[in-house]
């Protein structure tokens, strides 16, 4: 695969998946004073919850996607199974990713499962209740990978650019 598409579609993963997790910050800093212009409170609290569920659907999606790119793009790992739970797994193996996170992020990924396949209000409750745990340790990773992959672009334009200059 050439290398600038390679670093492109990484950095459009990681693009979508900041951008995804900011709009659940946003979401998190609604004052009292707005909830009650827009609905009764109750009702407000039941919708902000099913917002925050899809948003943490869609985060956990582009989550466990990005660290597929990451391994392949950037580790050169081959991945044969390409699952959720099998994406942790080897991030965990590569050391991408320490063993008692995974663990979490195993349990994320099957929390984003229950909520996207069966939707009961307990479990919504119970998986609400999780979710800030979950983005916390995605920030952590983002945070970490986002700066490999600056370091590692830096490397490439280097050797890029230095392969130019011996050519002059």
């Amino acid at each position: 695969m050439n290398i600038e598409l390679s670093k492109k579609k990484l950095l459009d993963a990681l693009e979508d998946l900041r951008k995804s997790i900011e709009f659940y910050d946003l979401a998190q800093n609604i004052d009292d004073e707005k909830i009650s212009k827009i609905m009764y409170k109750v009702d407000f609290v039941i919708s902000q919850r099913k917002s925050m569920i899809q948003s943490f659907e869609f985060c956990a999606e582009l989550f466990w996607k990005y660290l597929k790119k990451y391994l392949e793009n950037v580790l050169g790992c081959l991945i044969i199974n390409s699952s959720p739970k099998n994406i942790i797994k080897e991030s965990c193996q590569a050391k991408v990713i320490s063993e008692v996170d995974s663990e979490v992020l195993l349990q994320m990924i099957k929390d984003r499962n229950f909520t996207s396949h069966i939707y009961k209000e307990e479990i919504a409750e119970n998986v609400a209740y999780e979710i800030p745990k979950y983005y916390e340790l995605m920030h952590k990773y983002i945070s970490g990978l986002s700066l490999d992959i600056k370091k590692m672009m830096r490397d490439i334009d280097g050797v890029k650019y230095g392969r130019e200059k011996l050519l002059e």
